[in-house]
């Protein structure tokens, strides 16, 4: 696990039913069109077109 200040070592952990948990828990609407980068891939560089969001900045 990296830390901030090397996110290109971050990597998913979430599953579906989890992020469909987080949507419905914080009333993230459905036409942000939110997706799971792949375990395998790191979360940064974001996705050309998106928004990386980490869900531990709502804890």
């Amino acid at each position: 696990m990296a830390n901030k200040s090397n996110m290109s070592g971050c990597f998913n952990v979430l599953n579906w039913s989890c992020l469909e948990w987080f949507i419905n828990l914080y009333l993230i609407p459905s036409s942000l069109n939110l997706i799971l980068p792949k375990k395998d891939k790191a979360i940064y560089p974001f996705v050309p077109g998106k928004i990386g969001v980490y869900n531990r900045m709502f804890d």
